[in-house]
């Protein structure tokens, strides 16, 4: 028991068993010594860094919990005690994966570090030459994780749909557009060939007045109208012979 609640920080998406998850681990200022992170002076972290002290919990026993094999915690701390391997964070960290449709916990490790503080302590003869350092007394690791029967249904019943939806509403989209293109050049297109016919139908009108109005006057060869292509009266002249 930490005696203390700790929120865990967002670091990275992540799989696990094929499912796409949130990994969250337990952010550093948790443990951090009151120099660098002040709140926590509330839980007697004046000293070291990386090490929740529980000293006060536990009847004045000099408790400390730190990390697995002392992950992200002072070197003086590490230096003063021999382990049997350094510390590694895909190994001694504490993290858990949150699949993100349904908030459902799919993996995680809770690893602490239990150790007791030896101190200098003259009156026995003892322990009179030992440096201060924490002893580790017991590491635990709680892991717990879904089945991979559990990860093949929840694949099946819930990312397979979603994958659907999700690439259904691109396709849709993109064939929205395509469309949309489609009848915009397709308009153009209708536009620009009525033009061109209502052009060449008003020339053929043009060229038939003319020619009507010279057969009318070719009767009367005192006078000749000259017309423009619209049909407009543009002068008058006498054919004087």
């Amino acid at each position: 028991q930490l005696f203390r609640s700790i929120d865990l920080s967002y670091t990275a998406d992540s799989s696990f068993a094929s499912i796409p998850c949130y990994h969250y681990e337990l952010p550093r200022w948790a443990l951090q010594n009151v120099t660098y992170n002040p709140i926590n002076a509330a839980y007697y972290a004046y000293v070291y860094t990386g090490m929740l002290n529980l000293t006060q919990c536990a009847s004045n026993v000099p408790l400390w919990i730190s990390k697995a094999m002392f992950l992200d915690s002072d070197m003086r701390v590490r230096d003063n005690v021999t382990m049997e391997r350094d510390p590694d964070k895909k190994l001694d960290e504490t993290y858990i994966c949150i699949e993100p449709n349904t908030g459902v916990v799919i993996d995680g490790h809770k690893r602490v570090q239990i150790n007791i503080q030896l101190q200098k302590f003259n009156v026995t003869g003892v322990l009179d030459h030992v440096y201060p350092s924490f002893v580790p007394l017991i590491a635990v690791d709680e892991h717990g994780s879904i089945t991979l029967e559990l990860a093949g249904k929840l694949r099946s019943t819930l990312l397979t749909p979603l994958a659907l939806v999700y690439y259904g509403y691109w396709v849709l989209i993109a064939v929205g557009i395509v469309l949309t293109l489609s009848g915009t050049v397709w308009h153009a297109i209708i536009i620009r060939n009525k033009y061109q016919t209502d052009g060449g139908d008003e020339g053929d009108d043009s060229v038939l007045v003319n020619a009507e109005v010279k057969s009318e006057l070719s009767d009367s060869p005192e006078q000749y109208l000259s017309f423009d292509g619209r049909g407009g009266e543009q002068s008058r002249y006498l054919d004087i012979e």
